[in-house]
C-alpha cells in the first residue's frame, strides 16, 4: 500500500478533513474565550487582597454579569482597606469587632484595565477576568497595619448609576 497524498486524503477519505474541521473549531473556541465578556455586570463576584512582600498587599476584584459569567465594565471604583481589632464587650458579653480605615482610594476604571489570567495553584488553578490594583505598599497607607486580620471592601459604580459591593477579610 503506497503512502497517500494530501490531495488523495482530501478526495478519498475524510479522517484528515475530519482532524482540520476539530482543530478549526478549537482555535475558534480558543479565540472566542480571548474576547472578554461586556454584559453589563450585577454583582462583585470576588475580592482577594494577600499580602505581597513584608509591606504590601495584591489586590484585584472580578465582577459578575446575571448568569455568574465573569465580565468586564467601565466605571468607578472606591477601595477602602481597614484593619480589624476583636475586643471583649462587657456590655453585650460578647467578642466585638472594630475597624480602622488605613487605606481609602477612588479609581476609573476601563475595560481595558480587565485581564484574563489564570489563579491560584495545582488543582485550585483557575482562570479568571479581573481588574487588579497591582501592589498597594503599606507606605501608601495612612498607617502601617498592627493587627493580622484585615477588610477589603469596594464600590463599583458602573455608568448606568448603579453600584455594586462586596467586601472581603485577609490576613496582613
Amino acid at each position: 500500500m503506497s503512502p497517500k497524498t494530501d490531495k488523495q486524503y482530501l478526495q478519498g477519505t475524510n479522517v484528515p478533513v475530519g482532524i482540520s474541521a476539530i482543530c478549526l473549531v478549537a482555535a475558534v473556541l480558543f479565540l472566542g474565550c480571548a474576547i472578554q465578556n461586556r454584559q453589563p455586570p450585577e454583582y462583585v463576584k470576588d475580592i482577594v487582597a494577600y499580602k505581597e512582600g513584608s509591606d504590601g498587599l495584591m489586590v484585584y476584584f472580578v465582577l459578575a454579569d446575571s448568569t455568574g459569567s465573569m465580565t468586564t465594565c467601565s466605571g468607578t471604583v472606591v477601595v477602602v482597606i481597614s484593619e480589624a481589632q476583636t475586643y471583649w464587650s462587657d456590655f453585650s458579653s460578647k467578642f466585638e469587632e472594630s475597624h480602622t480605615e488605613l487605606f481609602r482610594k477612588f479609581l476609573n476604571v476601563d475595560y481595558s484595565d480587565f485581564r484574563t489570567g489564570n489563579v491560584g495553584l495545582g488543582a485550585f488553578e483557575h482562570e479568571v477576568t479581573l481588574c487588579s490594583f497591582g501592589r498597594l505598599p503599606f507606605s501608601a497607607f495612612s498607617q502601617t497595619p498592627t493587627e493580622n486580620i484585615g477588610k477589603i471592601a469596594i464600590t463599583f459604580t458602573c455608568p448606568d448609576g448603579r453600584t455594586l459591593s462586596g467586601e472581603e477579610t485577609f490576613f496582613f
